[in-house]
């Protein structure tokens, strides 16, 4: 059920929106200043010593990618009831996210002309990532982003998922 207040405009996530949009173009060529980076002189070790490490910073750095995923994941199983369907979510969602990384891996030609192509235009891409983000922040603080959710969400209520 929704409630009367969700169709007001947000102005506190949308400013922030806008916020992190305008940080995503000053890290562009825009000001060569912001492209420093700053690196401590530690040199960890390789191999096996340093994989727990490795491991840390990436579980930390992907956290916030992969929670939501996973507990959408865990809802469906749960509201289906039915523990062989989580488990095949979540085998699903495992391979489609280790793929790349095995591909990557095994220095597959694909893998690494796309790698290339996004490095050739990242500048374009963060610049398209700004302004995306800016546009999404002022649809927020307006109420349009609410409103656009809702209309979504009835087009998509029907919905029953294959798995």
């Amino acid at each position: 059920m929704e409630d009367e207040n969700d169709r007001h405009p947000r102005p506190p996530e949308g400013s922030t929106t806008v916020v992190v949009g305008f940080y995503g173009l000053h890290r562009t060529d825009f000001r060569p200043a912001a492209q420093r980076t700053a690196k401590l002189g530690i040199r960890p070790s390789t191999g096996l010593a340093g994989a727990p490490m490795l491991g840390i910073a990436f579980g930390l750095g992907w956290t916030p990618c992969l929670g939501p995923t996973l507990a959408a994941i865990s809802a469906l199983s749960l509201s289906a009831a039915s523990a062989p369907r989580g488990a095949l979510l979540a085998t699903v969602y495992c391979v489609g996210l280790g793929l790349p990384f095995l591909a990557l891996a095994t220095g597959l030609g694909w893998a690494t002309t796309a790698t290339a192509f996004l490095r050739r235009h990242i500048r374009a891409i963060n610049i398209a990532g700004g302004v995306a983000m800016i546009g999404i922040g002022i649809f927020m603080i307006s109420g349009l982003w609410t409103m656009l959710v809702y209309s979504l969400q009835g087009l998509i209520s029907g919905t029953v998922l294959p798995i």
